[in-house]
């Protein structure tokens, strides 16, 4: 993977993670399970691929775009319309009518320009954080054996 990535001129780290099952927006808990593990990451996703992979005694690694942190998040308080999926384009442009309509039914319009900059901040580094992961992905693509990389593009 290393090779790979160094080949596409990607910058990149190792680093070990700790994987929990719930989302955790809290920066001293984040940083309390760092501390306490050694990791870099906090996750969620991994979780599921540790539990297939440690019973059957199977090696795994996963390459992550950390797209935000977790003391950052979407402007507003309501979870069910404040997500990325409702309120961000894949590219990572806002859907303003939809981030209008949720701030409105939220109580989010008394901090308009705060929350708008929000949106946009997080639309920045989404876009940012998915394009670094098309360029990993193609780079990592190239260096599978030719059978994976059929069944992959018919996947696509």
């Amino acid at each position: 993977m290393a090779g790979a990535l160094d080949g596409a001129g990607l910058e990149w780290i190792e680093a070990s993670a700790v994987t929990v099952d719930s989302p955790l927006h809290d920066r001293d808990q984040r940083d309390r399970l760092r501390r306490q593990t050694g990791a870099r990451i906090v996750e969620m996703e991994g979780a599921s691929l540790a539990r297939l992979a440690d019973p059957l005694g199977c090696h795994y690694g996963a390459l992550r775009v950390v797209s935000d942190h977790a003391d950052f998040s979407l402007p507003g308080g309501v979870p069910s319309e404040y997500n990325r999926d409702r309120l961000l384009r894949p590219d990572g442009t806002p859907r303003w009518g939809r981030w209008l309509a949720s701030a409105l039914r939220s109580g989010e319009w008394k901090h308009l320009p705060r929350s708008w900059r929000r949106l946009r901040i997080a639309g920045r580094d989404w876009a940012a954080a998915w394009t670094s992961l098309e360029l990993a992905s193609e780079a990592l693509l190239r260096h599978l054996p030719i059978n994976l990389r059929v069944l992959y593009e018919e996947e696509k």
